[in-house]
């Protein structure tokens, strides 16, 4: 695997019905690097990521909910799924979580239908044992490890449906 480093600027913009839709934007490494190595918000604001974030919150009249940089590790020499192979981006799964009265959700595209087990409604992903894959438990666990909701408490996986 090579790997190849790109970085970018995200905001995440709120609207009416509190529902967030992600911007993000190639940027340099030293934009990036000025960006994250600066000291507080004032200095944030004044590099070039910065000053772009802003450009983009004077045109919106949304709520930005989050601005900042990232980076990406990029493998160059991924070899994407064959045509025959039917793996496609819209057969997804939906996981529900919920962190005390907050509910929220995720998608995870191209299903692999062999990595989970369905209950007899024919949608719902088993959860629990008996029936639960291994996939699905490692993914329950490093789920509710490691996310936080919006106010950064941690989350409980509370449902997974295949969705299309």
């Amino acid at each position: 695997m090579a790997t190849v480093l790109r970085h970018y600027l995200n905001l995440a913009v709120g609207d009416s019905r509190e529902k967030l839709t992600p911007v993000q934007l190639r940027i340099s490494e030293a934009d990036a690097q000025a960006y994250m190595t600066a000291v507080d918000d004032a200095a944030r604001a004044a590099t070039a990521a910065g000053l772009l974030a802003a450009a983009i919150e004077g045109v919106t009249a949304g709520t930005v909910w989050s601005k900042g940089v990232s980076i990406s590790v990029l493998d160059d020499t991924a070899i994407f799924p064959t045509d025959n192979a039917d793996v496609y981006n819209f057969d997804k799964i939906l996981v529900g979580l919920k962190a005390g009265l907050e509910r929220s959700h995720f998608t995870i595209p191209s299903r692999d239908g062999t990595a989970y087990t369905v209950g007899s409604d024919g949608v719902s992903i088993i959860l629990t044992d008996p029936g639960r894959t291994a996939a699905v438990a490692d993914l329950i666990t490093q789920v509710e490890a490691t996310v936080l909701n919006k106010q950064g408490d941690a989350v409980t996986l509370e449902r997974a449906e295949v969705v299309s």
